[in-house]
């Protein structure tokens, strides 16, 4: 029996025409159930969530008490009579199969992106839905957005006339607090970003332009799924154009559809949208339309979204009208993927790793179980690509933060979750497994959390291997635990010294226990001490020095002309494969750089040519010491920053676009508006010239008056002034360590990586 929504007879739905609510099921407590759709649905009044269904009991009660849902269970087969429709928020692969079973029982299904895998599955959902009379929906909400609609609009209307090409391009470093590992299994995705995200991108393009003639796809996947790739379409239509999606670059995120009276760029998740007409007969240059927050009830876009596709949804099941996004129009995007898979091309993709090894020492890891720590970060990265690609190693990484996985998820890897800090879980990951490289670090956090995760993490590893039986174990390690490097040669018999910094004295205490379990225990170890790695991706040496001259102006000490022993990334691989292979390697620790030291003024002088700026200024030891001082007394940036506490305080000092944000977000507008008669004049004056909508502050500002040239510590003096050359020879006689890369030829590498990631910094300033 049906409810009062169009197709009941059952009197206790609707007792004297008193209006009850759809009852609804939610199945599967992830973080779209969580974030979206129970907040949706508790904002709407023509439904009731009346049971949770989850795998995750625990999880399902903790949902079920904040959201006020009085039942949960762990199988959706016993829903029967206590819900009349179910939203579907399950992994990809389950998504058909569970549709046609709850339609078969005569419920209305609302089902996340994507539909199904195939467009076969589809068409078994579509069927079921006909043949028991229900409404299907699926969860592909940017229909309800309203520039979505307006160009939508535009195109049917004429106003742009014949389409002729678009470029469509949507990118973010993935952030999604993903509840499991589904999103980076193919099994249970079904794809990587294509499937993810790709499916709103080409439902909106063939909602707008209709349906495709033919297409090319590219993608960077090697077994696993996708976090980047390219389509080239020609449509029915025509048009022709490239679609671009990312889960690991932030790009434009807007698609440009162009045609003969004109073109019109819409953001992809966003109510903006700009109209160029073709020609002055009009008059104007461009049309900008914004949604107005107030008219939306103040509620953020994607919640209010959801809200919009649940309403449309419940009103087809209770008035008989289709769903705005039907079965068959979900199923559209779903072929097109299909198809996009079929015909998979590799991205072109240069700067991907270049480990040079001997086939032997490759061979030594093929088919061997292979335990990554610290696998989501960069070197960990950069080394579980060549140990697929190279070695054919079978690898297994630990995961901290799936959030962070993207990268690694494209290679056919098994991801545990788990935290250095948890001998458990590093306890499990190790279980059969040959080799452990130990790449985790902790450079963020409290400095008890550093040391927590470089010592006692290392720690748990080493217990682990050992208990575990496994063969050897290399440590990541850094040049940092020599200290303040003096100048002249520097080799693994200089002491080690304390440094006073928290990451350097804690990775100094792990290479200690690494030696004490060699001596004690008879462990396999072997360190490796990269010095300054550079490369795609490096946080330290590539990112940060990027943003830094991109942003100011750096400090070049005595001209640049102390010792850089820059290092390039795929040369640290090399040595660390060497360093889990070679029987010499046991029980020893590796310095490993470049052939020979650069100058920093050639080190950051490639940054400054990739930016295209002159960014550094050159300064004496004693001129860089007493700009420091300078800069500790200077009453502008500094006195601001001190009103506010720790490191707040410090990013401001050094970021003055940060204050800027934070001014122009809509908490602060708000408690700036309360608390602004109380605040200095001087303060309101800074905060009013930030968030005026310049790009970059004027140099005139009090606020960055003396921010151009950034100060460096004087650490950061002592470091740029030495000249320290790290000899490589102890790592060239054991290992047959090689370096390849010269510097000229691993920038090279970096800036191309540099252009296709669109990295904030790259080229801002030409």
């Amino acid at each position: 029996m049906r409810n009062g929504y169009g197709r009941s007879t059952d009197t206790t739905h609707a007792i004297r025409g008193v209006f009850t609510p759809l009852r609804l099921a939610v199945i599967g407590c992830g973080a779209v159930a969580e974030l979206n759709h129970l907040p949706a649905a508790s904002r709407c009044r023509d439904v009731e969530v009346t049971v949770l269904v989850d795998r995750n009991l625990q999880r399902a009660r903790r949902l079920a008490e904040q959201f006020g849902v009085g039942e949960v269970m762990d199988d959706y087969r016993f829903i029967g009579g206590k819900a009349d429709a179910a939203i579907i928020a399950l992994p990809h692969a389950l998504h058909a199969r569970v549709a046609v079973d709850l339609m078969s029982q005569g419920m209305d299904v609302l089902v996340e992106k994507p539909m199904a895998l195939t467009a076969a599955d589809c068409d078994l959902m579509i069927a079921a839905a006909q043949e028991h009379g229900v409404k299907l929906a699926v969860g592909l909400m940017r229909r309800f957005l309203d520039s979505h609609r307006l160009v939508k609009n535009l195109i049917d209307n004429g106003a742009l006339g014949t389409i002729t090409s678009f470029d469509i391009r949507e990118g973010h470093v993935f952030g999604w607090p993903a509840a499991s590992d589904f999103f980076f299994r193919r099994e249970a995705a079904g794809g990587g970003v294509l499937m993810d995200i790709g499916v709103h991108t080409l439902d909106s393009l063939l909602w707008w332009l209709g349906d495709y003639e033919s297409v090319e796809y590219r993608d960077d996947c090697y077994g696993g799924v996708e976090a980047n790739c390219r389509l080239d379409l020609k449509m029915r239509s025509g048009a022709e154009g490239t679609v671009e999606i990312s889960r690991t670059r932030n790009l434009r995120n807007t698609a440009i559809i162009r045609g003969e009276k004109g073109w019109v760029e819409v953001d992809l998740e966003g109510n903006r949208l700009s109209f160029f007409p073709e020609g002055d007969d009009i008059g104007v240059s461009g049309t900008t339309v914004r949604q107005d927050p107030a008219a939306a009830g103040a509620l953020p876009i994607p919640y209010r979204l959801f809200c919009d596709q649940l309403s449309d949804w419940v009103g087809a099941a209770r008035n008989g009208h289709k769903p705005l996004v039907t079965g068959e129009e979900g199923r559209r995007s779903v072929a097109l993927i299909e198809e996009c898979y079929l015909r998979r091309h590799p991205l072109d993709l240069p700067w991907a790793p270049q480990v040079f090894l001997r086939t032997g020492d490759a061979a030594l890891l093929k088919n061997k179980k292979v335990l990554v720590t610290g696998g989501t970060g960069f070197i960990g990265g950069r080394l579980i690509e060549c140990l697929v690609r190279d070695c054919g190693a079978d690898v297994r990484a630990l995961v901290r933060n799936f959030t962070r996985a993207s990268h690694i998820a494209r290679f056919p890897i098994e991801m545990v979750p788990g935290d250095v800090t948890d001998y458990g879980a590093v306890l499990r990951a190790a279980e059969g497994c040959d080799v452990i490289f130990h790449c985790a670090k902790g450079k963020g956090g409290t400095p008890a959390q550093r040391r927590q995760v470089n010592v006692q993490g290392t720690e748990h590893v080493l217990r682990a291997a050992r208990e575990r039986g496994v063969g050897r174990v290399v440590h990541v390690s850094t040049l940092s635990v020599y200290g303040q490097t003096p100048d002249g040669r520097l080799d693994e018999q200089a002491p080690r010294q304390r440094s006073d910094e928290v990451y350097a004295d804690s990775k100094r205490e792990a290479e200690d226990l690494v030696f004490e379990h060699a001596r004690r225990h008879g462990l396999s170890v072997s360190v490796v001490q990269p010095t300054v790695v550079y490369g795609p991706g490096a946080p330290a040496w590539t990112c940060g020095p990027i943003q830094k001259l991109s942003r100011g102006k750096m400090i070049l000490v005595d001209n640049g002309e102390g010792f850089c022993n820059a290092v390039y990334v795929d040369d640290v691989i090399q040595a660390m494969i060497l360093a889990a292979v070679r029987k010499e390697a046991a029980g020893e620790a590796f310095l490993v750089s470049a052939r020979r030291p650069v100058t920093w003024k050639d080190f950051f002088g490639s940054y400054e040519k990739m930016i295209g700026a002159a960014a550094t200024v050159p300064m004496t030891a004693e001129e860089a010491g007493r700009y420091l001082k300078k800069s500790r007394k200077d009453q502008n940036p500094v006195r601001l920053a001190l009103r506010v506490p720790g490191e707040i305080g410090t990013a401001l000092t050094k970021h003055p676009g940060l204050i800027r944000d934070l001014i122009s977000s809509p908490a602060t507008a708000c408690l700036t508006g309360r608390c602004r008669p109380f605040l200095p004049r001087s303060i309101r004056t800074r905060g009013e010239k930030l968030a005026s909508g310049r790009r970059r502050p004027d140099p005139g500002d009090p606020v960055c008056r003396d921010l151009p040239v950034a100060p460096l510590s004087e650490k950061e003096i002592r470091y740029y002034q030495a000249k320290t050359e790290v000899s490589i020879d102890k790592a060239q006689q054991l290992l047959g360590y090689v370096p390849i890369f010269e510097l000229a030829e691993g920038m090279d590498l970096t800036e191309g990586w540099l252009e296709f990631t669109g990295f904030r910094g790259h080229h801002e300033r030409s």
